[in-house]
């Protein structure tokens, strides 16, 4: 029996512009049919708004069909009688963990789901202790969900569902918060569950490196499958992937690039084990070693602080600690942290989940005050030993901007345009000049001119990132300091978010930091990389070149983080054609150009034209 069998699926939402119009009748869902067999691990990838969440709650019975069919393990969702065994068998884990906790402990919600089912005590327990073990969540069994991050949290969604071990799991952008050791701790959990347990796994994804191993993928677009085939057939369409919103994974991006460089590079493809079985006959062990030699000697970017000597945001020796619940002592999150911010650089802040990151930029923001340490702004003091300079803290909240990992978080007025408007306007600008710069502001963001008018409550997730963003820099800041401002967005948005954010660092001499969990975003993007670990900066050095740190793996690993892809592969590649190199001593490329120069110049033969 398939796990699904979906005809001609048409789904339409009621859709408001605002809180006064009438609703408007949006398609989302237009004419689907695919089928998934029992045990097979299928992904469905698309750009934000292409439909795939609203068919992942069509599996479960979450939401009915308006016409067509849609059958979950035999049983029809619009069958009243069937829905009650359809979530039993269809587990799902959403996209924001926000909308399935509801326990007052860790321990509670993800025992909510067994004991719903009638299980025994004992049984709970395993369940209970194997599914927060899975997750790495066992040490926050009795913590309220309340105090946990948002990967956290998300961990606690997933542990609950894991603990009800049903026939299929839906992940719904599961890994969108959560950090790069954790990410790949999940896909092995994935893949053993759907491997050694035969849970049919069905992945919802705007990340296609995320289903590169699965068995079969659909790719949606406005409201359709666009696209359909094996990872590797997928892959190899590469403008039908653009049209759609997507963009290839780092490995993929590198294949391309060596087939458009004359190697015929063949177009099944998907794995990385692949890729190197196919490369390894091609390159010569003397040249390989030649192009890394001359890697590891590369010099590292310029951190260009002798450029912009006094124009900076400077933390001397700050700390903070959150106050204890009840009798406990205050939990200390960051911890004698220094670090510049210089103008013109683009930094990427990357770590583990829960240590530190989002707080110290509150800190460099002076939305939380540090009990001792400094913060200065281009030279002057703002906060000293625990006392604040009034005058300077306004100053900073005018030439420092601060985005959060929740956009919901900063948008609340009436019109997205009022709501961009917001800023200038405190700063004492006339309203022409205001609405001259909010709606510059939003071009730049390419949020469109017809949701200029909308509620900001009324747009998509990636909508709502660009109206915040186009808030923070309609006040026109020197500094912008930006919590996970990807995540939730699909390749496009990612890539024009980030374009902009390089083109404000170097045309306009922006200072930008940004908090990451993905680290080939911070080895493609960022000029510098900050690794933090347990409250402390553990390394901070240019992305790339001898003095970089994106491709030390055994202190990523101390940090709770990955290799980027691209290192990850080429260290492996090297160790396979150079068993007697010491990899782990070696500056890998972190980007794709940088591991198409060396492959190119380790071909037999001489360098690939």
């Amino acid at each position: 029996m398939k796990m699904a069998e979906i005809k001609n699926l048409i789904y339409r939402y009621k859709r408001y512009r605002d809180q006064k119009s009438e609703p408007e009748t949006f398609t989302a869902i237009d004419g689907v049919s695919l089928s998934v067999e029992t045990g097979d691990f299928v992904g469905i990838a698309g750009e934000n708004g292409s439909g795939k969440s609203t068919l992942a709650r069509q599996l479960c019975a979450l939401l009915l069909p308006d016409d067509g069919k849609v059958l979950v393990f035999g049983r029809d969702t619009s069958d009243p009688d069937m829905v009650s065994a359809i979530r039993r068998s269809a587990g799902m884990v959403f996209q924001n963990p926000e909308n399935q906790i509801i326990g007052a402990t860790v321990e509670e919600d993800v025992a909510f789901g067994p004991e719903n089912l009638g299980m025994e005590p004992g049984e709970m327990e395993v369940r209970i202790e194997k599914a927060l073990a899975s997750t790495g969540m066992t040490a926050y069994r009795m913590r309220t969900p309340g105090e946990l991050s948002g990967g956290q949290k998300q961990k606690i969604a997933i542990s609950g569902i894991l603990a009800m071990e049903p026939d299929c799991i839906i992940f719904d952008e599961p890994a969108a918060m959560i950090d790069p050791a954790s990410r790949k701790e999940l896909g092995r959990i994935i893949r053993s569950l759907n491997r050694d347990k035969g849970i049919t796994i069905l992945y919802i994804t705007h990340d296609l490196s995320e289903v590169n191993d699965a068995d079969y993928l659909y790719v949606m677009r406005k409201g359709k499958i666009s696209l359909e085939g094996k990872p590797g057939q997928v892959f190899s369409r590469r403008d039908e992937l653009m049209e759609a919103g997507l963009t290839l994974p780092p490995l993929m991006q590198l294949l391309q690039g060596l087939r458009e460089k004359g190697l015929s590079v063949p177009g099944h493809i998907s794995r990385a084990r692949e890729a190197a079985d196919w490369l390894i006959p091609l390159l010569d062990p003397d040249r390989l070693s030649a192009a890394c030699r001359k890697q590891a000697a590369e010099p590292g970017e310029s951190k260009r602080e002798e450029e912009v000597e006094g124009k900076s945001l400077l933390l001397s020796h700050v700390s903070w600690a959150y106050p204890g619940l009840k009798a406990e002592e205050p939990v200390e999150v960051v911890k004698d942290v220094s670090l510049r911010l210089a103008a013109g650089q683009m930094t990427a802040l990357v770590g583990s989940v829960g240590t530190g990151k989002s707080t110290l930029l509150m800190l460099m923001d002076g939305l939380l005050v540090p009990a001792c340490g400094d913060l200065i702004l281009d030279g002057e003091r703002v906060v000293a030993g625990g006392r604040t300079d009034p005058a300077m803290m306004k100053k900073l909240h005018r030439k420092v901007g601060f985005g959060f990992q929740n956009p919901d978080y900063q948008l609340f007025e009436e019109t997205v345009l009022k709501d961009v408007e917001f800023g200038p306007a405190n700063m004492g600008l006339s309203p022409e000049e205001c609405e001259t710069r909010a709606k510059e502001a939003l071009g730049l963001t390419g949020l469109s001119e017809e949701d200029w008018d909308k509620s900001p409550f009324f747009l998509s997730g990636g909508q709502k990132r660009r109206a915040a963003l186009a808030g923070l820099l309609a006040m026109e800041p020197d500094y912008l300091l930006l919590d996970e401002p990807a995540a939730g967005l699909d390749g496009r948005g990612r890539e024009g978010l980030f374009s902009l954010l390089r083109r404000l660092a170097k045309e306009r001499g922006s200072g930008v930091l940004f908090v990451s969990h993905d680290m080939d975003e911070a080895a493609r993007w960022a000029d510098r990389v900050l690794i933090m670990a347990e409250g402390k900066i553990l390394a901070d050095s240019p992305t790339t070149g001898s003095a970089g740190i994106m491709s030390d793996e055994a202190l990523l690993k101390k940090a709770g983080l990955c290799l980027p892809q691209i290192a990850d592969f080429m260290g492996d590649l090297i160790e396979k054609i150079l068993p007697e190199a010491d990899v782990e001593n070696l500056r890998l490329p972190v980007r794709t150009e940088e591991a198409e120069e060396m492959i190119l110049a380790s071909c037999r033969g001489g360098e690939a034209t």
